[in-house]
Parts: C-alpha cells; sequence; structure tokens
C-alpha cells in the first residue's frame, strides 16, 4: 500500500509537474507568439517608417537635383550677364579712351593752331605798329613839307602882291 499511495503520490506529483510544465510551455509559446507579434509589428513599423524615410530622402535628392540644377543654370546665366557687362564696360572704356584721344589731339592741334594764330597777330602787330612808325614818320615828314609849302605859298603870294603892286605903279 505504501508503495502505492507513493506511487500515487509519484504520480500525482509527476502529472503536477507536467500540468505546470504544460502552463509553463503554454504560457512561454504565448509569450514568445506575443514577442513575435510585437516583433513583427515593430518590424513592419520600421520597415514602414524606413520606407517612408526612403521616400522623403528619394524626393530630397530629386530636390537637391533640381536645385543643383537651377543653381547651375543661374551661375551660368549670372557669368554670361557678367561677362556681357565686363564686355560693355570695356567698349565703353575703349570708346572713352579713343575719346579722350581725340580730345587730346584736337586740344593739341587747336593749341597749334591758336599758337600759330598768335604768332600771325604778333607778327600782324609787329607789322602794324612799323607801319604806324613808317606813317607817322611819313607824316610828319608831309606836314614839314605842308609847312614848307605853306610858307612857299605866302612868300609866293607877297611876291605876287609886289608884282601886282608894281604891275599898276606901271
Amino acid at each position: 500500500n505504501k508503495a502505492r499511495a507513493a506511487a500515487l503520490r509519484l504520480e500525482r506529483l509527476v502529472a503536477e509537474a507536467e500540468a505546470k510544465l504544460s502552463d509553463a510551455v503554454t504560457r512561454h509559446e504565448e509569450r514568445e507568439r506575443a514577442a513575435k507579434a510585437k516583433h513583427s509589428d515593430e518590424v513592419s513599423d520600421l520597415t514602414t517608417k524606413l520606407r517612408t524615410a526612403e521616400q522623403a530622402l528619394s524626393e530630397s535628392r530629386e530636390e537637391a537635383s533640381r536645385l543643383r540644377a537651377s543653381l547651375e543654370a543661374s551661375n551660368q546665366e549670372r557669368d554670361k550677364e557678367a561677362k556681357r557687362a565686363e564686355e560693355a564696360m570695356r567698349k565703353a572704356m575703349d570708346h572713352a579712351e579713343d575719346e579722350k584721344q581725340r580730345a587730346v589731339a584736337g586740344y593739341i592741334a587747336a593749341e597749334k593752331v591758336n599758337s600759330a594764330t598768335m604768332e600771325r597777330l604778333r607778327a600782324a602787330q609787329s607789322e602794324t605798329l612799323q607801319r604806324t612808325a613808317h606813317a607817322e614818320a611819313d607824316l610828319k615828314v608831309l606836314q614839314a613839307e605842308h609847312s614848307t609849302c605853306e610858307t612857299r605859298i605866302r612868300g609866293l603870294e607877297a611876291v605876287e602882291e609886289r608884282l601886282l603892286g608894281e604891275c599898276e605903279m606901271l
């Protein structure tokens, strides 16, 4: 009987142990399923986030590419505009330099003409002064001759009066 009782106890202990083991296995399997489901949800969530991030990255790359192309086009246009402005400035400076050289040449030519005119004016003034001096000298000679002529005329008039007086007496 003792053996039977021990065997029954042993069977009961084995049954309890099996039940506990079965409960433990069931709980473990449930935890494992829950963990797998949670892991699967996390993987799915992470996959969704990864796809969203990849899409955002792709869109950012496309936007960066568009911006880079736009910037390159803008830089090229700016460079072209700078070259056009530089060329226009160079032409304007060349034109201004040409104008300056023409103005300097005109000034030099005007100075030469002015100098030649001043020389001619001085020569004409000198000639005028000489002619004036000669004319004044000639005038003095003529005045002296006029004075001499007047004196002669008076002398002749006196001779004429005397002769007329003598003729009347005759």
